[in-house]
């Protein structure tokens, strides 16, 4: 079912174009000022005089119908065909964008004047080397004057590719290559074949719509919707608009769409598609007012008039939310979601926004008597002034407090589940740890099996090992001499013993060995090191307290021992 309303309105028909070249030879692409409520077409003149274009000027007031009321000299060295966006300058001065006519890869960006050449042309490389150089950078400026928007195709491609800049960021830059520097780039989703090349592009900073389809009027062309990150919103695949007036036109056979725009007309916005229609040499020039039916914007509140901030409704299928932004460029600032029941992505939700409007980076949800804080694509950080803490409280009491160097906790701390989880691990171990009484160990008969008295092999082995003094190498690095000695045992050697005597060595837990792979270094977003990168390698590990059974075990044995052979040489 088509997402768009085949009767749109007429809004406006260019009865004739001035200028040379002739009436009606071809409009290309079109832009609006608002401000000075004026239309301006781009018009090719035709092939025979090497693609010349030509801007006309038109009352946005005015007939539908109406005849140009200004136009340029032509220019072919620099300007183009493809494409038009108009960009705001102080006062009522403005600067057109036009795709290159040298280098289809660039973008021009100039002034216009009645009667006058086009002037003060700048050149702006948006796509390099590895895009077509004939259907390459068709640029448009975003309604609310935020973003460039151009697409152009990769060599040995047939997709289109759209790729947006803050168009601050060009302009404050100047003239120059920006074919590496754009804010996002990503490929349309079945717009274009041999029967649907593209031809027109739009944005109002949050959406792009695409436009696509050549002159046969038995073939139906196609429009779609995508989010400025690239999300694909909807697809009209049989798209009409001014298909009925196309066969009236001539002989009934040209039904071409050129050029894709947004006007604000009132208090909301109007996608407005250019069609061409008529026989070769008398072209028909027509601008449909696009009514949307599921757009994923379906309203827009600007609260200021430099529009940066902005309170936008959406009614499209399966979306159901209200975005508070405070940049409705959709790249830069924060925002928040207030999504419906009904909303196919976070529903009953509340979303914490990062660029595009349909960005959401977290959620607050409640659900039953709770409340739910949730990240959806990174990290979820608490951070907290230096000198502060993050606190966790329940019921108004304090359970975990996290300050600059330091974590306390206020209750008691255990795992969900018995003997399911550790405390550090062999790569990360604690350094140590102070208690007031001993670590109770669980040794119910219940909780064990297969219980039986160590063997000889077993106790010889560990009665071979010897206690030993050291020193850890990484706290005499720490503290050089003042670095105590400890008591203990190696590991190393206890394997030695236990496989001299016949034993495997890891059969029995007070013995271990882990082994790790590398793991990069983590950053968060603002660069700073959350993990350190981590080496492959490996650990021995002896459960002391085992060892130390077992030593008691070897000794109880070795007593028995001796006092049986006392007892046989007293019965002597």
């Amino acid at each position: 079912m088509p997402v768009y309303d085949a009767n749109a309105g007429l809004f406006f028909y260019a009865a004739s174009l001035s200028g040379p070249g002739g009436k009606s030879i071809g409009v290309q692409s079109f832009a609006f000022d608002e401000r000075t409520r004026n239309i301006y077409t781009l018009q090719l003149n035709g092939v025979s005089n090497d693609n010349m274009s030509t801007i006309n000027r038109f009352s946005l007031d005015g007939e539908i119908q109406q005849n140009s009321a200004g136009y340029s000299t032509p220019v072919s060295s620099e300007v183009g065909h493809q494409g038009l966006g108009l960009e705001y300058l102080e006062g009522s001065a403005f600067r057109l964008w036009t795709t290159g006519h040298a280098n289809s890869r660039q973008a021009v960006r100039y002034s216009y004047t009645d009667g006058g050449p086009l002037a003060d042309i700048e050149v702006y490389t948006l796509f390099g080397s590895d895009f077509k150089s004939n259907t390459s950078c068709t640029p448009t400026i975003s309604h609310g004057q935020s973003l460039l928007v151009a697409y152009g195709t990769r060599t040995g491609g047939t997709n289109t590719t759209v790729r947006i800049w803050r168009l601050a960021d060009v302009v404050d830059g100047g003239p120059g290559d920006y074919s590496g520097s754009w804010l996002y780039e990503w490929d349309t989703q079945g717009l274009v074949d041999s029967d649907h090349p593209t031809q027109g592009i739009a944005s109002d900073g949050q959406v792009v719509w695409l436009l696509a389809g050549n002159n046969n009027i038995n073939l139906g062309k196609r429009l779609q919707e995508y989010t400025i990150e690239g999300t694909l919103i909807s697809s009209d695949e049989d798209f009409q608009t001014g298909r009925r007036q196309a066969l009236l036109d001539g002989a009934g056979v040209v039904y071409e769409p050129e050029g894709l725009a947004v006007l604000g007309n009132g208090p909301g916005l109007t996608l407005c598609v250019g069609v061409i229609s008529g026989d070769l040499g008398t072209r028909f020039a027509r601008i449909y007012g696009i009514g949307m039916k599921n757009s994923l914007y379906a309203s827009t509140i600007f609260l200021d008039g430099n529009r940066r901030g902005a309170i936008t409704s959406s009614t499209s299928a399966g979306r159901q939310f209200l975005s508070i932004r405070g940049d409705i460029d959709g790249a830069h600032g924060a925002g928040i979601n207030l999504y419906g029941a009904g909303d196919s992505g976070y529903p009953n939700k509340v979303g914490i926004v990062a660029g595009g409007v349909t960005s959401t980076v977290g959620t607050f949800a409640r659900v039953g008597n709770s409340l739910n804080l949730e990240s959806t694509s990174g990290e979820l950080r608490l951070d907290a002034l230096a000198g502060t803490a993050v606190r966790l409280r329940v019921d108004g009491v304090t359970g975990l407090a996290v300050s600059t160097d330091t974590t306390i906790t206020y209750k008691n701390f255990r795992p969900v589940n018995a003997n399911a989880f550790t405390c550090g691990s062999s790569s990360h171990p604690w350094s140590g740890g102070a208690t007031q009484v001993a670590f109770t160990v669980t040794s119910d008969i219940r909780a064990k099996q297969d219980v039986e008295a160590p063997t000889d092999q077993i106790l010889d082995a560990v009665e071979e090992t010897g206690i030993v003094t050291y020193r850890l190498i990484n706290r005499v690095e720490d503290k050089g001499d003042n670095a105590r000695h400890h008591a203990g045992v190696i590991a190393q050697q206890l394997e030695e013993c236990f496989e001299r005597n016949g034993v495997d060595p890891f059969k029995l837990g007070v013995l271990g060995k882990d082994v790790w792979e590398a793991k990069e270094a983590v950053y968060d977003d603002d660069g700073t090191l959350l993990e350190p990168a981590l080496e492959a390698g490996d650990i021995y590990n002896v459960r002391l307290t085992e060892f130390l059974a077992l030593k008691c075990a070897a000794l109880s044995r070795n007593l028995k021992r001796l006092e049986e052979r006392l007892a046989a040489l007293e019965t002597k």
